[in-house]
């Protein structure tokens, strides 16, 4: 006989042997995990939600889905049915309507005016837009002399941008913002309504209107102290790229007044982002500046803490600071030192890194601070 043969027909009663034995053994096992009860609140949550999202969706969708007019067709269309156009359930309809208005110049701005009346928030969307497209194709074809009086004849225009800033529809008040954005107009009341959109409930449309503001705007034409308030209440806001712009307004205030924001820098150092980001810690680094140079006595006991912050204000963003306050920083001196002896006895595997790029040339700075402070 076949050896592998044989080695086959001994081998498999051996085996199927061995797999009931563990069979019964396993059998014998009996699994005691709790069994999670379903939560019922749960359950009501979900279907309260999607009760909400059906409610939302048109009651008859058309068995084919309409074709979008091709861009060429719409020539052929006149302004009273792309108007009816921007109640379309399809956003991309109402998108393709707005660009066909928008192109149609100022002949098209009276009816776009009275859409950004109506009762639909879609029309007063899709119409503001549009306003907003057809100010951008004539403020970049205007030389840069003519752009003001250009602004100043859409006034009318300006003051709808301004009055839908505080829309009920985020989709209204992004398309109001987007407006103000292009045109810019250095009038108290589109200030205020920057101001406003700076404190958006949306947290998109508050930090766009921050990058707008810290970018196009001056505050010049309002009382500071009017301000004030608003930018304060913004620099609690939950996106760092908007947190940023707002430190980069107060930058640029007068010392007197960025006084006032002291306990908000301060505040704004101890906040951590809670989103993932490109943009580290929001303006973190800009606030040791303004506080360093306002030699605010608060900031230099947290600087150690601040140097090894994750997306904080950076190694030595914080070691020019404390050097910056003399003899006053020498109580942060022996943290300093501490940080070096890690990072020295540990290596890489020191609780405390400097920034990888620019390792060797931090730890020197860190070095020349120690000794710095220890010779004043």
């Amino acid at each position: 006989m076949n050896p592998r043969l044989l080695f086959i027909l001994v081998c498999l009663p051996l085996s199927s042997c061995q797999r009931d034995a563990a069979g019964e053994e396993e059998a014998t096992i009996v699994d005691e995990t709790p069994v999670a009860t379903p939560d019922p609140t749960a359950n009501q949550q979900f279907a309260s939600v999607i009760e909400d999202i059906n409610s939302k969706c048109p009651e008859e969708y058309p068995e084919i889905v309409t074709p979008l007019p091709e861009a060429r067709n719409f020539d052929s269309i006149g302004n009273d049915e792309l108007m009816k156009m921007l109640e379309s359930w399809n956003p991309a309809l109402r998108s393709q309507a707005a660009r066909a208005l928008s192109l149609r110049g100022p002949e098209v701005m009276d009816v776009l005016r009275q859409g950004t009346g109506s009762d639909n928030w879609m029309v007063r969307a899709g119409s503001a837009t549009a306003l907003a497209s057809i100010l951008q194709k004539e403020l970049q074809s205007a030389k840069r002399e003519e752009q003001e009086a250009l602004k100043e004849k859409h006034g009318d225009i300006v003051a709808v941008f301004v009055r839908l800033a505080t829309d009920e529809r985020r989709e209204v008040r992004g398309a109001a913002l987007k407006g103000l954005e292009i045109v810019a107009p250095q009038t108290p009341e589109a200030l205020r309504a920057m101001l406003t959109l700076i404190n958006d409930s949306d947290d998109f449309i508050a930090q766009s209107a921050m990058i707008t503001l810290s970018k196009r705007f001056g505050l010049d034409p309002l009382d500071i102290e009017e301000v004030i308030p608003q930018l304060k209440d913004a620099l609690d806001g939950e996106l760092p790229r908007g947190r940023g712009s707002i430190v980069t307004v107060v930058e640029r205030l007068k010392p007197e007044i960025q006084r006032k924001f002291v306990p908000d820098l301060l505040a704004h150092l101890d906040w951590q982002p809670r989103r993932d980001t490109m943009f580290a810690a929001g303006g973190q680094d800009s606030a040791v500046k303004i506080l360093a140079k306002l030699q605010e006595p608060q900031l230099i006991e947290r600087l150690p803490r601040l140097m090894i912050k994750d997306r904080g204000p950076g190694f030595d963003v914080c070691l020019d600071a404390a050097k910056s306050y003399g003899k006053d920083a020498k109580v942060i001196g022996p943290e300093l030192k501490a940080i070096l002896d890690d990072i020295e006895t540990n290596g890489k595997e020191a609780k405390i890194q400097p920034p990888q790029k620019t390792a060797e040339a931090s730890l020197r700075k860190l070095r020349e601070t120690i000794e710095y402070l220890e010779s004043l």
